[in-house]
């Protein structure tokens, strides 16, 4: 079976859909950790068969961290361990709430046992200003010849896929769980922090639905940065934030704020579409399309998670912390199974 695991604060409409494309993608059943307090989004979490909800708020934990990447690493990496042992948790995919693991079943159960990690490499929605329906066109990564390519018909700024990405170009991991590793956001980590190589085959993918139209850009850069956490970007991306946060710190209102956000967007992220799919280069991906059944995901499994973070939650979540002593995090796993009456 194949889990995916996620930190979460949106709306009930984007969670709906968050859901429903993951599963119809490959995912078998999402472990959601609620990063805030929201009855509605958690009383439908709570109820999806395929769903288990944790709420990670509240008392939760001992001392929040104040980074949202740290929490997501923090709970990516508990659950890898305390899934150490689990027949039925095969793989483990780290992904974002605008993100949806787009995975070629077969493809990833043929991966032989000498590899630990599979590289999900990124496919990212067309920025469009004004997005008519849900996304099914993406960008995926260009080759150097490409890229020479776009750049010199005037399409971006710089022959690099960080010029012509918005978002993350890393992807993400499926990942075998495993006591001894620890899954960050992008990366698998040894006991002594080193990173482990993913597998790459090509066919497993990340789609990532990047502020791909203007109002979807407004949204998320004002939540981002009024979120009251300073926020870490880099190159282009980096240049960018410290461009919305002057203009955010101008308080013009509201209004004005968003036509100027939508000026920056227009002019820096939209893409040429037209152009990009004459040329071949874009991937054609309709998530919200069921694909064939699969086996159902077992009750006993959903009781063995429902063990696992009934009994973590009073636990301390410190030792699970990115490059946190790796014999805390096996200890507190261990002892967390064995009460559990796993071990």
């Amino acid at each position: 079976m194949i889990l995916s695991v996620t930190t979460l604060k949106d709306s009930l409409a984007n969670v709906r859909t968050f859901v429903s494309r993951n599963l119809n993608a490959g995912v078998d059943h999402l472990v959601i950790y609620l990063d805030a307090e929201s009855p509605e989004v958690e009383e439908f979490l709570t109820a999806h068969p395929d769903v288990t909800c944790v709420a990670a708020y509240g008392d939760w934990w001992e001392e929040r961290p104040p980074n949202l990447n740290r929490r997501q690493a923090t709970h990516a990496g508990l659950l890898g361990r305390l899934l150490d042992g689990y027949d039925w948790a095969e793989w483990l995919v780290h992904i974002d709430g605008d993100e949806v693991a787009w995975l070629d079943r077969e493809a990833l159960a043929a991966v032989g046992s000498e590899h630990q990690a599979v590289r999900l490499s990124p496919w990212e929605a067309v920025a469009q200003m004004h997005a008519s329906a849900a996304p099914v066109v993406f960008k995926r990564l260009l080759s150097t010849d490409e890229l020479a390519l776009v750049h010199l018909l005037g399409l971006i700024d710089k022959p690099s896929n960080r010029s012509y990405f918005r978002g993350h170009m890393a992807g993400k991991l499926a990942v075998r769980p495993s006591i001894d590793r620890s899954l960050a956001i992008h990366k698998l980590l040894t006991a002594d922090d080193e990173k482990v190589e993913a597998h790459d085959d090509g066919r497993q993918h990340l789609l990532h639905y990047e502020s791909y139209d203007g109002d979807e850009f407004v949204r998320k850069w004002v939540a981002l940065l009024t979120s009251g956490n300073r926020i870490r970007q880099l190159g282009a991306r980096a240049s960018l934030a410290q461009a919305i946060e002057a203009l955010l710190a101008l308080q013009l209102g509201e209004a004005e704020t968003a036509h100027f956000l939508r000026q920056i967007y227009e002019r820096h992220a939209v893409d040429d579409v037209a152009t990009l799919d004459g040329l071949g280069l874009l991937v054609h991906v309709d998530a919200d399309a069921p694909r064939p059944p699969r086996e159902p995901f077992p009750e006993s499994a959903k009781e063995d998670l429902r063990a696992l973070f009934d009994r973590i939650r009073s636990e301390p979540k410190r030792p699970f912390r990115p490059y946190a002593p790796a014999e805390s995090a096996v200890r507190a796993a261990r002892r967390v199974q064995r009460d559990v009456g796993k071990r």
